[in-house]
């Protein structure tokens, strides 16, 4: 069944430390990892209602997804200029990053795009064992404004019974320290 495990909200910062996002993207993990990005429809954009639909490299699943967003939000003409010569859909909707361009290529492309000025907040909601989890630390790489978001608290049916099993508080501390997993009972009415 396929299953989000990430999400990443693009747009502008706000006053109020948010984020005022023009795009949504999507990764959904299955047999193979498919990014999808739209627009959320605050506000017009060139999609105009279009999905982008692209399947990363296992290896390279978060660079892979920020330079769609480099490609299809930012729309830097440098990149846009070079996707086009190596990239067989890049004016289309959908690609497969293990098909569609050779390594070397992708690899120009994901440089260009490090070095991207994008001018956007992007705010990467992460979720647990995601396959982005453990390339989080690319993102140092990049230029823009993030916010990252992973798992501070979680709480899951236990094996049997009634009871769920809690990792994490939710209050916070200064040093978000996880507690130990524990187990509480579910109150049927």
């Amino acid at each position: 069944m396929p299953t989000i495990t990430a999400n990443i909200l693009i747009g502008h910062a706000t006053n109020q430390d948010g984020v005022y996002a023009s795009h949504n993207m999507y990764l959904i993990e299955d047999i193979k990892p498919v990014w999808f990005l739209q627009e959320t429809g605050i506000e017009s954009t060139d999609m105009n209602g279009m999905c982008v639909t692209w399947v990363p490299r296992k290896e390279s699943i978060l660079e892979d997804g920020l330079l769609m967003i480099a490609l299809y939000v930012v729309k830097s003409r440098e990149i846009m200029e070079y996707a086009n010569r190596y990239l067989h859909s890049a004016s289309g909707d959908k690609a497969d990053l293990n098909e569609d361009i050779k390594l070397d290529n992708l690899e120009e492309l994901r440089h260009k795009s490090r070095a991207l000025n994008m001018g956007k907040k992007l705010v990467i909601t992460v979720m647990e064992d995601s396959a982005i989890s453990n390339q989080l630390y690319l993102l140092e790489n990049y230029r823009f404004q993030v916010e990252v978001c992973t798992p501070q608290y979680t709480r899951r049916p236990a094996e049997y019974g009634h009871e769920f099993q809690i990792a994490g508080s939710l209050v916070q501390t200064g040093d978000n320290a996880m507690m130990p997993e524990t187990s509480i009972p579910l109150i049927v009415d």
